[in-house]
């Protein structure tokens, strides 16, 4: 590789001033609600969650009939001698919140104060509306968001609204953080006098469009992918289907052709996966190693060619029937090499409990199995964190587990081992181990010549050219 000759000399640089006040304001801004959502997701709650939430119903109700000064004295009163006794920086963000309600009532109702008779009761809703978000804002300082969605549940809110709160909360945590990245990129990259700052910002604001669009198409296939046809909670009966349990053959491609957007991606594979086989996917970057999984798991259809799942063809078609697809996705499992993208429950138990819900067991079976896989993976002491608050090697821990719960009988991993430190890689072979010794089928993408080496009995070479070749592996368990 040559070196320009201008890159070889040290530059002789002098910015001009330029002030980035208000981008310097927009990250540490975002910065610092990221980190409250972050300790939002780690602490304890410190009240009852129910009876916290009865009591703000029943506060709102107060503050909306309250029609005297005196009532709504009253009232300030008590909300000050509550708001006493959290920590400045939750007073000030309660206090933030609750004049930012009140500011926006004032420029509503100003209108009514100059031009009524009497016009000075408009001025009680600012009043009310700073008093209502006083409120709310101290639940939210005082409870953990998996307690107030459980409380609402006692409280027969519907599923699917619980449901939809808690991804809501996940996404804009995940966009914040997406945000944070790339305003951090702006501001070290911002090496000298930026003209057109509005662009810059413009092209952030794209990004995040960009990135919600992937978070959501990635969150549908994670839900596809674990069973999910449109029911939140507990299932009925899971459905019953017979396949051939003498035939070995798991897993066939027969002249499987892919392509994305007319670019091919998989040219003309062909391959049988027994029943029992640990396969390695191998392969450079952008060959099909990561579209020959989505295959493999139902999220993506041969555009030629035969995808065979324990005989039977999967087609978009066939996966439309709810009760296959949910079949089928009990049978395989996906862990993917984003494991936090794969993550949609409030808290950590919540999500090993989400498969087994999804199947129809009872209550002592999906207890039993949570706690199992908590105590497998050691992660017993992460059941009441958000998924989101977690490092990348706590992720991938809980998504292993979560695929443990529903005891699928072929395991699928793209690129397990990736940012783990050595322990992390260590403990997932040992999950190999022990998958292997269960009979488990077994199909993993990786970089690592050795990793497949050790543990597959067979080898997919995806090649650049995107066609794929089978190796025999004898060099596997010695």
């Amino acid at each position: 590789m040559k070196f320009p000759t201008w890159a070889r000399h040290d530059e002789d640089y002098h910015p001009s001033r330029d002030r980035d006040a208000f981008l310097s304001r927009s990250l540490l801004r975002v910065m610092d609600i990221l980190f409250s959502l972050r300790a939002q997701g780690r602490r304890t709650s410190r009240i009852p969650a129910l009876g916290a939430l009865l009591l703000l119903f029943a506060w709102i109700l107060f503050i909306v009939l309250a029609q005297t000064t005196t009532l709504l004295f009253i009232a300030t009163a008590v909300a000050l001698a509550v708001l006493a006794v959290f920590s400045g920086r939750a007073i000030r963000r309660v206090l933030g919140g609750a004049f930012a309600a009140a500011l926006f009532s004032l420029l509503l109702v100003l209108p009514a104060f100059f031009l009524s008779a009497g016009g000075w009761r408009a001025l009680l809703l600012p009043w009310k509306s700073f008093l209502t978000m006083a409120g709310v804002m101290m639940l939210a300082e005082s409870l953990m968001w998996h307690d107030v969605t459980r409380a609402l549940a006692r409280l027969h809110v519907p599923e699917t609204v619980i449901f939809l709160l808690d991804t809501m909360l996940r996404s804009l945590y995940m966009l914040g953080v997406e945000a944070g990245r790339l305003l951090l990129a702006l501001k070290l990259r911002s090496i000298g006098r930026n003209r057109q700052k509005s662009r810059a910002m413009g092209g952030v604001l794209g990004s995040l469009y960009l990135q919600a669009g992937r978070l959501s198409q990635a969150t549908y296939e994670a839900m596809r992918c674990r069973g999910f046809t449109g029911t939140y909670g507990p299932q009925p009966a899971p459905p019953v289907f017979s396949f051939d349990r003498s035939s070995k053959d798991m897993l066939t491609f027969e002249d499987v052709c892919f392509a994305y957007d007319a670019t091919p991606t998989l040219r003309h594979v062909t391959f049988t996966i027994r029943r029992g086989d640990t396969i390695a996917i191998l392969g450079p970057n952008g060959a099909g190693k990561s579209t020959l999984l989505s295959l493999l798991n139902g999220i993506h259809f041969p555009e030629t060619g035969r995808y065979l799942f324990e005989g039977t063809e999967i087609t978009a078609e066939k996966m439309r029937e709810h009760r296959y697809s949910k079949w089928f996705h009990q049978r395989i499992g996906y862990v993917w090499q984003d494991a936090g993208a794969m993550l949609f429950c409030p808290t950590v138990e919540e999500e090993l409990a989400f498969g087994p819900r999804q199947m129809g067991l009872d209550v002592a079976q999906v207890q039993e199995r949570t706690e199992d896989a908590l105590r497998m993976f050691a992660i017993g002491h992460l059941r009441s964190r958000a998924p989101y608050t977690l490092s990348g090697g706590e992720k991938k821990r809980v998504a292993m587990a979560a695929i443990l719960t529903v005891n699928p009988a072929v395991w699928t991993f793209d690129e397990p081992t990736a940012n783990l430190d050595d322990d992390g890689i260590e403990g997932f072979h040992a999950f190999l181990e022990s998958l292997q010794a269960a009979g488990k089928t077994i199909v993993f993408s990786t970089h690592d010549e050795a990793l497949a080496r050790a543990f597959a009995t067979k080898i997919l070479r995806v090649q650049k050219d995107h066609t794929v070749t089978v190796e025999e592996n004898s060099a596997a368990f010695g």
